[in-house]
């Protein structure tokens, strides 16, 4: 398949996946309002400018934890049971196609997300501007992609969606301890050790 009719096919698949979300709109709107209710909770009990703006921008990381670890392998481990991917196979179409188009639907997802998060911390929260915009918006998209990285991992080791669905629980419950516990100062040293070794609390420390 010659790189321009790769990009027509993907360009379709995207559309076609944008729609079937849209018509289930409970992960998007998830994915888009989550954090930035979240920062409204609990930013505003931050009197410290310092503190608040930290907080929020460490919020960042909920909408990549949201595709990444539910979103997207759910998805990618549906199509499976469904066959469709098999069914692929004897189509000039490949499924890789599907895989790459589902998390550009989910980064654009994930980004408008932590857009709003940022416009609601400026206007609402009044937290001070990132003093290096670029290097968050960076660590936000690597964010992103590890995250669907992981997402993928999961989807290649679980076969089935239920038990995707009680992995991906329990996983992004841990990730969102330590995103509100053990980036705590108060947190005991065992529980900020164990937060050491997971992703979201790398990504808290680029984005912050």
């Amino acid at each position: 398949m010659s790189a321009k009719r790769l990009m027509r096919s993907l360009t379709k698949i995207v559309s076609v996946e944008w729609k079937l979300m849209l018509r289930e709109p409970i992960g998007f709107i998830f994915i888009l309002l989550f954090p930035s209710l979240m920062a409204l909770l609990l930013g505003l009990q931050q009197a410290d400018q310092q503190v608040a703006t930290a907080r929020v921008l460490s919020f960042l990381g909920i909408s990549p934890m949201v595709f990444g670890l539910m979103g997207f392998p759910i998805t990618l481990v549906t199509y499976r049971e469904r066959g469709m991917l098999r069914r692929l196979r004897v189509t000039p179409l490949s499924p890789l196609l599907y895989l790459v188009a589902q998390a550009l639907v989910g980064t654009v997802m994930v980004v408008l997300g932590g857009l709003l998060l940022v416009i609601v911390g400026l206007t609402m929260l009044r937290i001070a501007p990132p003093v290096q915009p670029l290097g968050v918006a960076v660590a936000f998209l690597l964010g992103t992609l590890a995250f669907i990285a992981i997402g993928s991992f999961l989807s290649s080791i679980i076969t089935t969606v239920r038990g995707l669905q009680v992995a991906s629980t329990i996983l992004f419950g841990g990730m969102m301890f330590a995103l509100f516990v053990a980036s705590s100062p108060d947190a005991s040293p065992t529980v900020q050790t164990i937060a050491k070794w997971l992703p979201i609390e790398h990504m808290m420390r680029l984005v912050t």
